[in-house]
């Protein structure tokens, strides 16, 4: 191929295949990943660009498997021999490169190979053409001849640069004086040599190379690359420079790559030296930091034998403000160590012991040779007290300087804002914002991620349209254009995305008169978040185009004391939902409309019945054996699309598990123990909402026994769901408390809150028919008893299980009740405690014992004989003997009933207690 107006062979290759019927030949592959068949002895030359170019259509030539340019001859274009742009894979055996500007450009391609080459920058036949006027030298207006290009850095950090064999140099000292037989790129990734590169047995011709010619890496080190080492198997370079065979390294002339000993600079602008002996084996060690405050650090190294190393700095700062903030973008330092065992370390400027929110080590290869590092420890100081109490060095922004705010960013930018912060003279500013996912970034000292940890998320946050007037979104909202911003926690590992914590933080409220919105959230460092080793906060989310304010930004580590409620704003008081997140597609605000105290939580937008409210538990409060006490106000409401709106009850049952009337439940779930090849949480029913039907908030209240597989838990989450989906649901004053009267329950009592003098039906339910309500007074003068309604049959009645794990066969114990029975106006009814049959039977209890769908009854009758008041209250007494089906059924309960159908039976000091040995 010779005379192109571009190049003689042009790899453009696709990512899918094009033309007029590509579906056809789908199977075929991507084009780019596809391998060469053959290319083997071609020649490409008198072309004005390339001779040879793989360049990315999308992406660059990537084959799955190494491809080879055999013997190729490439000679007299006005570019390039070989342009390699993006790719992997690619293998250059045999050939002769001559009198191109450039003879092998590798731009960023992984894993290359280059071998059997002869490569000459200008030949004494090229040069005489020159002279005689026929033909163009290749270094008019100052542009230099190079033999090879190499990129500092590759596309994919798993893999490796370019390794370079049985090469050729000639020709770079004759007509053009200034050529470099190799040369590393400026046009950088990012300011670090990623690219392992090796030289084995290459040569230079010592007629047309000097050893000015031999290495230029200025472009590369005036872009901050300084910390090039590239090992010179066969001591090529070393022939030229010394007249020596001994194999030796090219690395970056900064004291971090020659420190070792041994070393000698390179002539020319080379920016390179080279090193041989003992000393100079080294293998070279790269820690990667957050550029933010670290300007002045310095990283050490000390071999605990008196030598101490110093390493080299670099950050490619571009000039641009929004490039070189981008939160990916790091500074790295570098030190290459001999043998020894190291400790790594950084330094403040002033010599103190400095630690960085994250360090990534890049270990560079083994070299071949005897006498590099052996092992190395990085070290940084130990977390002092209260170091971890608050994350953000600087909430207010007062000490930022020249629009530098401490924050990295996603994309836009941010500054400084100088007038209209909400407290103090400053606060950032976001700038240049295209898309929803630009917004501010800050790393986080990841010594403070421990398992358990939980943090709280604060600051102020206002809206500003493009003119920087106030503007606004709406905080029940996760999608669409008027969503609020958020904040979301990336944990890295290694490099790598390891985890998410999303929506950290949110919008609170709508906007006050100054436009300032309350902005908070927590999370919780679970044990795959505590396995990261790079922790870092983004608020995002805005629209594009508009901007937003940041103040009184701060993480703050929570202490929680397991003494007290282990909920936290179980009250809502503030005015915020902090530490409560929406389960599924619910939205949670705050209401006026309270059981207790200024404000509730509401639940708005539950499509589903399962959606609601839920919280992280501190997992440390729970231990074995505790009896918690759990309890909550609870009430549903027609559904609003307002925060502000006005509350209309839904009246629910209590009495019904489903159907749509139900109340809310109360849930734990369990995560299963760390260390379990299990990976589905369990849920534990806590409590439901308690009769009886009423208006208002209504109670719920359970007893929790702390089981092994809930202090062993990898997480516990408290939620709230059921009711009818898409109505509204109010919560206040949750609590879980440790019971201070523990255990609640015992053997000496079987009937849990038989006086019910808390004013709700806890463990009491319904058996049949009807429905539950307080009378009052109860007996005695008491506020409360129990009265059931509308009882449609006579075995309807008031039930409670009882303990089984109490009982022991035919062990007697001595039920106790008393008993009121009313018509439909409220008026006392006579019975006979006598009859059993009829409509004039006494209200008893009888024992219900169950066994899947077997059931087991008897009746205890009453034995107190006294004659029946209609108009006040009646004593019940009976036995009750323990018999093998109440042992070993499933559940056993007493239910009251056998009264007619239709009259109401009130209950009071309803009581089982052992019966007194004789």
């Amino acid at each position: 191929a010779g005379g192109s107006e571009d190049s003689g062979f042009f790899f453009n290759l696709n990512t899918v295949i094009t033309g007029t019927n590509p579906l056809a030949y789908k199977s075929l592959g991507a084009p780019c990943r596809t391998p060469l068949m053959l290319f083997k002895d071609n020649v490409s030359h008198s072309n004005r660009g390339m001779g040879v170019r793989a360049f990315p259509s999308n992406g660059g030539y990537n084959p799955m498997v190494p491809v080879t340019f055999q013997t190729t001859r490439t000679y007299r274009n006005r570019g390039f021999g070989f342009y390699f742009v993006n790719g992997q894979n690619l293998v250059i055996d045999g050939g002769y490169i001559a009198d191109n500007q450039l003879g092998i450009d590798l731009h960023m391609v992984d894993d290359a190979f280059v071998k059997n080459v002869d490569i000459v920058g200008q030949s004494p036949e090229y040069n005489f053409l020159v002279s005689e006027k026929l033909a163009l030298a290749h270094c008019l207006q100052g542009s230099l001849i190079v033999g090879m290009r190499i990129h500092p850095n590759v596309k994919d950090n798993t893999k490796k640069g370019p390794t370079i064999e049985n090469i050729n140099f000639g020709g770079f000292n004759e007509g053009c004086t200034n050529g470099n037989a190799i040369a590393i790129s400026g046009n950088i990734r990012e300011a670090l040599y990623t690219a392992p590169t090796t030289f084995t047995n290459i040569t230079f011709d010592p007629a047309t190379v000097k050893k000015e010619n031999l290495m230029n890496a200025c472009d590369a080190a005036n872009k901050m690359v300084l910390d090039m080492n590239i090992p010179d198997y066969g001591g090529g370079f070393n022939k030229i420079l010394s007249n020596d065979n001994e194999n030796g390294f090219v690395v970056s002339d900064t004291p971090a790559m020659t420190g070792g000993g041994g070393c000698t600079k390179i002539p020319g602008s080379s920016c390179t030296s080279y090193c041989v002996g003992s000393r100079s084996c080294v293998r070279k060690i790269t820690i990667g930091v957050d550029p933010q405050g670290t300007k002045d650090f310095h990283l050490k190294a000390s071999d605990g034998q008196g030598t101490i190393k110093t390493g080299e700095s670099s950050f490619a700062n571009s000039g641009d403000d929004l490039y070189d903030t981008f939160w990916s973008k790091m500074r790295y330092f570098s030190l290459s160590l001999s043998s020894g065992d190291w400790n790594v370390y950084f330094e403040t400027g002033g010599g103190n012991p400095a630690h960085v929110n994250f360090a990534k080590v890049i270990l560079g290869d083994e070299p071949s040779c005897v006498g590099y590092m052996d092992s190395y420890t990085f070290t940084t100081p130990s977390v002092a007290t209260n170091t971890c109490n608050t994350l953000i060095s600087d909430p207010g922004f007062e000490s930022a300087v020249d629009g530098y705010t401490g924050f990295m960013h996603t994309g836009g930018g941010t500054t400084v804002l100088t007038s209209g912060a909400f407290s103090g003279s400053k606060a950032l500013k976001t700038t240049k914002r295209t898309s929803w996912n630009d917004g501010p970034a800050v790393y986080l000292d990841n010594r403070c991620f421990n398992e358990g940890d939980k943090y709280e998320v604060t600051a102020k946050i206002k809206i500003v349209d493009s003119n920087g007037n106030g503007s606004s979104c709406d905080p029940k909202l996760k999608s669409g254009n008027m969503k609020c911003p958020v904040a979301h926690i990336k944990a890295l590992k290694d490099g790598a995305t390891h985890s998410w914590a999303f929506h950290v933080g949110t919008v609170q409220e709508s906007a006050a008169s100054n436009g300032w919105m309350d902005f908070s959230g927590f999370f919780t460092v679970d044990s795959i978040m505590s396995e990261a080793d790079q922790f870092v906060l983004f608020v995002v989310g805005l629209r594009e185009n508009y901007n937003f304010y940041l103040d009184n930004f701060q993480v703050t580590k929570l202490t929680h004391n397991c003494n007290s409620n282990y909920i936290m704003n179980g009250d809502f008081d503030s005015g915020q939902t902090q530490f409560w997140k929406p389960l599924g597609g619910a939205r949670l605000s705050t209401s006026t409309t309270a059981a207790s105290g200024a404000k509730a939580m509401k639940v708005q937008g539950r499509t589903q019945w399962w959606e609601g409210p839920k919280q992280s538990l501190d997992m440390k409060c729970f231990q074995e054996g505790q009896e918690l006490i759990v309890s909550a106000k609870v009430m549903l409401a027609q559904p609003s699309t307002s925060i502000a709106s006005s509350i209309t009850e839904y009246e629910c049952d209590p009495l019904l598990s489903t159907g749509g009337l139900e109340c809310p439940f109360m849930w734990l779930e369990i995560g299963p123990p760390a260390n379990s090849t299990y990976t589905a949480s369990t849920w534990k029913e806590l409590a439901r909402t308690l009769g009886p039907k009423k208006p208002g908030y209504k109670n719920m209240w359970g007893i929790l026994e702390v089981t092994a597989d809930i202090a062993n838990a990898s997480k516990l989450n408290l939620l709230f769901n059921k009711g009818k989906a898409g109505i509204d649901m109010l919560l206040d004053s949750v609590e879980i408390k440790l019971n201070p009267n523990a255990p609640q329950f015992g053997c000496d009592e079987l009937v849990k809150f038989g006086d019910f003098e808390n004013g709700d039906v806890r463990f009491f339910s319904v058996l049949g028919y009807g429905a539950f309500d307080m009378y009052s007074p109860g007996r005695g003068g008491s506020q409360y008893a129990l009265q059931h309604s509308n009882r449609l049959y006579e075995w309807n009645g008031i039930r409670q299980e009882i303990d089984q794990d109490c009982l022991s066969l035919s062990s007697e114990w001595v039920v106790s009740a008393y008993f009121r029975i009313l018509d439909n106006n409220g008026n006392g009814v006579s019975c006979d405690k006598t009859a059993r049959f009829g409509a004039n039977v006494c209200p008893v209890f009888t024992v219900f014992s169950i066994q899947g769908s077997t059931p087991n009854y008897y009746t205890l009758w009453n034995t107190n004989t006294e004659a029946w008041n209609a108009n006040g209250w009646n004593t019940y007494t009976s036995i009750m003997t323990v018999s093998n089906e109440m042992m070993t059924y499933d559940t056993v309960s007493l239910f009251a009933s056998k009264a007619p159908q239709g009259v109401t039976i009130v209950l009071d000091d309803f009581s089982i207690t052992k019966k007194p040995s004789v």
